[in-house]
């Protein structure tokens, strides 16, 4: 009884510690990464402690908020849909699948996320600063994320499995959330000082649709071995994540550069 009390206990502690060692390797590149996204700016540049607040605010409020709607929105969206058609029973989880990633995800992420920036409106003074804010959000909902699937996958394959994910996420989800938001923040800045303090939702719609557009793409060619099997087509969708993630990237990086020149330019001493 009491060796099984102490293997249990030894158990615990190994399942804590590839919790912080997941939490510190998922929590790194984004704190890292916000340092960079800063100097996308050479006039009038963001405090970071207000990224790290925006941050923050991506790590925790939208995470947790998505989940919610997530999960009743699939549930709503699947149930009516199989109101609408008759689906067989055997086809059932591929069609919750699809539907939860190539739909309720996107949709309800990037809605969620974009709510993030009610905590950050009066950070926003040029119409760039949106752009650099939704990055900051966008790194923050991918950290947690991150943490959640990489911790996963270490309790089912070891901890070397879940850092290799977590890695893997960093380099590629991380950038997709951030670019993503991003691009709604954009809609959300022009919208603010259009209207000097006040965003209108049909302002950013179009924004956030595009966002959402993209985050589905990426679900889709990231999901394509699972919604259509392994074959060679699904393998080259899958190599074409890398490009399409940091073309967007490259693109928002020389818009905020290109907005920053045309602003009134207080150089940070």
């Amino acid at each position: 009884m009491g060796l099984f009390i102490g293997c249990a206990e030894l158990s615990f502690v190994s399942e804590i510690f590839d919790l912080l060692v997941i939490l510190i390797a998922s929590a790194l590149p984004p704190l890292i990464y916000l340092v960079w996204v800063r100097g996308w700016e050479i006039c009038n540049r963001e405090e970071l402690k207000d990224l790290y607040r925006a941050l923050a605010v991506g790590a925790t409020y939208t995470v947790f908020f998505a989940v919610i709607v997530s999960t009743v929105f699939n549930a709503l969206f699947f149930g009516l849909f199989r109101m609408v058609i008759i689906v067989p029973i055997e086809m059932q989880a591929d069609l919750a699948l699809l539907t939860s990633v190539l739909v309720v995800a996107p949709l309800v992420e990037e809605s969620i996320k974009m709510t993030g920036f009610r905590f950050i409106l009066g950070k926003i003074k040029e119409v760039e600063d949106g752009m650099i804010y939704g990055m900051a959000i966008g790194f923050g909902f991918a950290l947690t994320e991150n943490v959640i699937y990489g911790w996963d996958q270490a309790l089912a394959g070891g901890l070397v499995s879940g850092l290799a994910l977590v890695a893997v996420r960093s380099a590629l989800s991380s950038f997709l959330h951030a670019s993503a938001t991003a691009i709604a923040g954009l809609g959300v800045s022009r919208s603010l000082i259009a209207n000097r303090g006040i965003v209108r939702l049909i302002d950013v719609v179009p924004y956030l649709a595009a966002a959402i557009g993209m985050h589905a793409l990426f679900n889709f060619l990231s999901s394509s071995s699972l919604l259509f099997g392994s074959t060679a087509a699904t393998g080259l969708l899958t190599l074409m994540l890398a490009p399409l993630v940091y073309l967007v990237l490259m693109r928002i990086r020389k818009y905020a550069a290109l907005l920053d020149r045309e602003g009134p330019c207080i150089v940070e001493k």
